[in-house]
C-alpha cells in the first residue's frame, strides 16, 4: 500500500496509470517480481483560480504587506478540497514556522502579526466592495 499525493491536474486515471507503469517497469526488470494494483481511494487536488476575487484579494493584501504574493501548490491534502468541491472557495494562508504536527511545532511571531494584518485587509476590501 502506498499513498500518492495529487497536485495540479492529477486525476484518478493519472494516479492509476503512474502506478501501473511502475509495476510494469519492475516486472520487466525482474521476471520473478509479481504485483497487483488496485486504486482504493482518490482525493482530487484542489486549486482556486488565481483570478478568483478571494485569491486576488489575498494576493494583493500579501503584496501590500511586503511579502511574496505568488501562489504555490502544496503536496499535502487539506479540507480546502472538500470546501472547493462544495462550491466554497478556499485558500491556505498562515504564518511561517516549522515542525507541523510534530512534538516541536512553532510559528514566527512576526508572521502571526503579518497574517493578522493581511486577513483584516482581505476582509475589509472584500466586504467594502459589496
Amino acid at each position: 500500500m502506498y499513498e500518492r499525493r495529487t497536485v495540479g491536474r492529477d486525476d484518478a486515471g493519472t494516479v492509476e496509470a503512474e502506478a501501473r507503469a511502475v509495476i510494469d517497469r519492475l516486472t520487466a526488470a525482474d521476471p520473478e517480481f509479481r504485483a497487483t494494483m488496485r486504486l482504493t481511494g482518490h482525493r482530487a487536488p484542489y486549486c482556486l483560480d488565481p483570478t478568483h476575487p478571494l485569491a486576488q484579494a489575498l494576493s494583493d493584501a500579501v503584496a501590500r504587506a511586503g511579502r511574496p504574493a505568488a501562489p504555490v501548490g502544496m503536496t499535502f491534502w487539506t479540507d480546502a478540497a472538500i470546501l472547493g468541491e462544495a462550491g466554497i472557495p478556499a485558500l491556505l494562508f498562515g504564518p511561517g514556522g516549522a515542525g507541523l504536527h510534530s512534538s516541536t511545532e512553532y510559528v514566527t511571531l512576526d508572521d502571526v502579526y503579518v497574517c493578522r494584518d493581511v486577513l483584516v485587509d482581505v476582509v475589509t476590501r472584500l466586504t467594502s466592495s459589496r
